[in-house]
């Protein structure tokens, strides 16, 4: 079944955006598709969200100027919001010619860098929209000025070209990140205990920063090993990638996985001596049996499996 997100103003509406909502649902469901609605907190069945708790909590957060408060706040928003839009075949906003998109926009704009289709319904003249606005609706989608049409021509829609064509979206993205699998005397694997998370573990080596794409990925890795774990630290790195996997990554602001999604490389590397100084991103570190250790449970799920794989291979 085909997900819809449906986006639209809601900070400044006296409804907070849940009577357009609750209108269109119901036509939705009738072609068979899935509503994502905000004002709810996701689909039927999974919502989390009381907006009207929420609402008044950012409100006063922002009248005091609390702002540490108001970012704690915004930023579950802003990553619950990016999640939904992630989760869903495409975005539905309904607006008017007149208002203020402000977190509206953000989530077209993440839809569009994804491909996914984007249809407007404007209550009133679309020209008077910012033209940023309708650009990426009429680029990845279409305009309407009415829920009946917009039902009407998505039931021809899916009629003519199936829900494949809705699902056809751009090549994802992905952060990209360098792991290294130290191993000494042959029998052991360095561990990482991870100080945002309770029980997770990590690898040494971690994502490429933004000014780093014109340099050697030989070089990343070692400003990872020097800031992870000390410059005194001597290792034989072998730079052929042994296994790969995907992890999303853990937000310890909101206590739950991020929509960040990091694609990942893990090297193997021989330990050939020196202390260990760790970062502030660990706590402590491990050596563990290479022909015993289970790492699940123990790291990200994506992680978990990558490294299980590579001891399979040890064993």
């Amino acid at each position: 079944m085909l997900k819809a997100y449906l986006a639209g103003p809601m900070e400044y509406e006296h409804d907070h955006g849940r009577g357009w909502r609750e209108e269109l649902t119901p036509g939705l469901l009738k072609l068979g598709i899935i509503p994502i609605d905000p004002t709810l907190g996701g689909e039927p069945g999974h919502q989390t969200r009381i907006i009207d708790t929420e609402s008044s909590a950012l409100s006063q957060a922002k009248a005091s100027h609390d702002w540490p408060k108001f970012t704690e706040l915004m930023h579950r928003v802003w990553v619950n919001d990016k999640k939904w839009v992630d989760s869903a075949d495409f975005l539905i906003v309904y607006c008017r010619g007149t208002d203020n998109l402000s977190g509206t926009i953000r989530e077209m704009q993440e839809a569009y860098e994804y491909g996914k289709p984007i249809f407007l319904i404007v209550s009133g003249d679309p020209a008077q929209l910012k033209s940023h606005t309708l650009y990426m609706a009429l680029r990845r989608g279409k305009i309407f000025v009415a829920f009946d049409e917009f039902l009407s021509y998505f039931k021809n829609y899916l009629a003519e070209h199936g829900e494949a064509a809705i699902k056809d979206h751009e090549p994802d993205l992905f952060q990209v990140s360098q792991k290294v699998l130290i191993i000494k005397d042959s029998r052991e694997l360095l561990i990482l205990k991870d100080c945002h998370h309770p029980t997770h573990f990590d690898l040494p080596g971690g994502r490429l920063n933004v000014n780093e794409f014109t340099i050697s990925l030989e070089e990343s890795v070692a400003r990872e090993i020097t800031e992870e774990l000390g410059s005194d630290i001597k290792l034989k790195i072998n730079y052929q990638p042994v296994v790969a996997g995907r992890v999303v990554l853990w937000d310890p602001r909101i206590n739950d996985w991020h929509y960040r999604r990091v694609f990942f490389v893990c090297y193997e590397a021989q330990y050939l001596g020196g202390e260990i100084v760790l970062s502030e991103e660990h706590v402590s570190y491990e050596w563990v049996d290479v022909k015993k250790f289970d790492p699940t449970g123990r790291f990200k799920p994506g992680l978990a499996e990558a490294i299980k794989s590579y001891l399979l291979c040890k064993k």
